[in-house]
């Protein structure tokens, strides 16, 4: 939640205790590129949760299951950081989500010392290969962080060319927002208009789609 809100001014409730987050809270997130993310906060995992809790928080962490990119935020500062890493990959892989794209933030690395930052970082490197260390409330990292998310989010990336009709143009603005608009050129057809867009996203833009590669 303090990422969250460090990000993008969420304002949400953020707390080092138990279940201060319990419904999902999603959040809009403009990268330098001009693309914009939704980020959604949800229930931390928890080791050996109740049975009688587990259904209660089922459509909270099934939340994950429907993201493009999960961004685990793991408390690095914890003396048992790695076992709370298992206890998300056993989550996950419970929900049907570990093929799911992953990044792992280790977070709180300010009050780590290097050797204490290094560690950890290697050895949660060693379930991921995707590890930033951050700390939300320094801001340290955080741009880093941004950049691995987008990258991420390239690998799915389908190149595009259109030809929007005149007076369609939130189309375009579209298509900026969810990867990437390149160039375009006006037309008397309408405005041709090459980019970058989710391969789940292609639907959209289907009526005006030339090529896709």
């Amino acid at each position: 939640s303090t990422l969250l809100n460090t990000l993008t001014r969420a304002g949400v409730r953020a707390e080092n205790k138990l279940f201060a987050t319990l419904d999902p809270t999603t959040r809009r997130l403009r990268l330098e590129s001009g693309r914009e993310m939704l980020l959604t906060d949800t229930v931390g995992f928890i080791q050996k949760l109740p049975t009688d809790l587990v259904a209660s928080f089922r459509a909270t962490l099934e939340e994950v299951t429907h993201a493009d990119i999960v961004l685990h935020v793991l408390d690095g500062s914890a003396p048992a950081a790695a076992d709370h890493a298992d206890t998300v990959d056993e989550v996950l892989r419970e929900l049907g989500a570990a093929d799911q794209p992953r990044v792992v933030a280790v977070n709180k690395v300010d009050l780590l010392g290097p050797a204490g930052r290094r560690r950890v970082v290697t050895e949660i490197g060693k379930r991921n290969p995707r590890v930033v260390p951050i700390s939300a409330t320094t801001g340290s990292g955080l741009e880093e962080l941004l950049k691995v998310l987008e990258g991420v989010a390239d690998e799915d990336m389908v190149r595009l060319q259109l030809l929007v009709p005149y007076g369609r143009e939130q189309v375009l603005h579209e298509l900026r927002q969810l990867g990437g608009l390149e160039r375009s050129e006006f037309t008397e057809g309408g405005t041709l208009a090459w980019g970058r867009a989710p391969r789940a996203s292609l639907h959209r833009f289907q009526p005006f789609l030339l090529e896709a590669t």
